[in-house]
């Protein structure tokens, strides 16, 4: 996916927070209970826990080994989803930070 297309989803799909920065690089941070649709890396980040729900099933996914590799560092610049119909709920991450953007429409 483009770079532009990517600014587009979180302009229209996600953003209704202004984007939550989440500071792990002194502890593991865990947030829970977010209704998050894109995720931006911005200091490298190494998730143990991201977790979600898809609106269209009713049923929760895992997006560790789907849209970002287990227990390796996610690099800086990284932005990625959960697919359509799909929210994260819960992220688990250490030794950086990351932003996460909310649904528009919550």
């Amino acid at each position: 996916m483009s770079k532009n297309l990517i600014e587009l989803g979180i302009l229209a799909l996600g953003g209704s927070s202004g984007g939550i920065v989440s500071d792990a690089s002194v502890a593991t941070a865990t947030l829970t209970g977010l209704d998050g649709v894109w995720i931006e890396v911005l200091s490298d980040t190494t998730f143990s826990v991201l977790s979600g729900w898809n609106y269209t099933t009713s049923t929760a996914l895992e997006g560790l080994g789907v849209n970002v590799p287990t227990g390796v560092a996610t690099k800086a610049g990284a932005r990625f989803g959960p697919g359509y119909n799909n929210k994260f709920f819960s992220i688990s991450h250490s030794g950086g930070q990351i932003a996460y953007y909310s649904r528009n429409d919550s």
